[in-house]
């Protein structure tokens, strides 16, 4: 399997907005590493080091360790309570849609996918959130979770964004069906672009598209 999702989870806003885009970025030219997005990996193999409860913690600094913290005491009750739960899990949907789920967890009849943010700029809505919406449906959708849409009555998706503008913990609450709907929407922007002229679309999602230097419709827009 490839190391990453033709079809990403975090990146899924785009692929529906704008299905042309998963080609495009293809061509696009190689981006240098982020700091930020290295910064964000650190600061997610600490949550992993803490929430599993392993004796020696990655490097991190003090600044880095309090943010994680907040979403170590949101996600520590739900997973001390829990039936059944994934910290850092890899689901799978097929060979092109899979990622890494931050943490979910099987209450009862409730279903809480748990998302870490760590920068501090552009502010994540759980709300009808594409990236957590694809995760509760790989979620339910990988049978190594062992949690099936007939399990599950409510589903809860959560952002944690210590650092953000917004609100610390930003919570959802929302039902299989819309995750199943949403999950239909992915399939349909999957065909889209692997289509022979797929739909191409500026948004608000282009803003950390790689391919927006080679983008038609961008060029056309600042021609």
């Amino acid at each position: 399997m490839a190391a990453h999702a033709e079809f990403s989870p975090s990146a899924m806003k785009r692929i529906i907005a704008c299905p042309g885009s998963v080609e495009l970025c293809k061509k696009a030219p190689p981006q240098p590493p982020s700091p930020y997005a290295e910064e964000g990996t650190q600061a997610h193999n600490l949550a992993e080091a803490m929430l599993m409860m392993e004796e020696t913690l990655p490097e991190h600094t003090q600044e880095m360790l309090d943010a994680v913290q907040v979403y170590v005491d949101y996600c520590d009750p739900i997973i001390d309570s829990a039936d059944k739960y994934g910290i850092e899990a890899r689901l799978q949907l097929s060979d092109e849609l899979f990622g890494t789920s931050d943490c979910y967890a099987l209450l009862g009849r409730t279903l809480y996918v748990i998302d870490y943010k760590h920068g501090q700029g552009v502010t994540v809505a759980a709300e009808d959130n594409p990236q957590a919406l694809t995760y509760a449906g790989l979620v339910l959708a990988d049978p190594s979770t062992n949690i099936e849409p007939d399990d599950v009555d409510t589903i809860i998706l959560t952002i944690v964004q210590p650092r953000g503008m917004g609100p610390a913990v930003d919570s959802w609450s929302t039902d299989v069906r819309r995750v199943q709907d949403h999950m239909a929407e992915v399939a349909q922007a999957m065909e889209q672009a692997k289509s022979e002229n797929p739909h191409i679309e500026i948004g608000d999602h282009c803003r950390f598209c790689s391919a927006k230097m080679i983008c038609p419709a961008m060029e056309k827009a600042q021609s």
